[in-house]
């Protein structure tokens, strides 16, 4: 199981830029959920790794069978991005260049077709 946040900043939403696999990919941010914890506690603790941001869960915006993804507020700490990431953005939603297919069905999931 994945649990993922979905911070958004003046209408743009928080994305990191990874490499897995053999190949580069944007993501919201979050990881995987170990087995002595919640969902919700594996996406607080993933945001703090990844970007240095505390957040506070407000509510579940999509629920697959291998992924979690949560709307989130940071209420604190400063943008750091963890050694294993590439890069961080502030991303428009629907920007073309940044969402992969599953991305894009995630963010359909939430906002409806009108996101395209």
């Amino acid at each position: 199981m994945i649990a993922q946040a979905l911070i958004f900043r003046n209408g743009k939403v928080l994305m990191v830029k990874q490499r897995k696999h053999g190949r580069e990919f944007w993501n919201f941010p979050g990881g995987h959920v170990e087995k002595w914890e919640t969902p919700e506690q594996a996406c607080i603790r993933e945001v703090k790794e990844e970007t240095g941001f505390d957040v506070v869960l407000k509510r579940v915006a999509y629920a697959g069978p291998e992924r979690k993804v949560f709307f989130a507020d940071i209420t604190g700490g400063e943008l750091k991005l963890e050694e294993k990431l590439l890069d961080w953005a502030w991303v428009m939603p629907g920007e073309p260049d940044k969402w992969d297919h599953i991305i894009a069905k995630i963010w359909e999931n939430v906002f409806g077709a009108q996101a395209k």
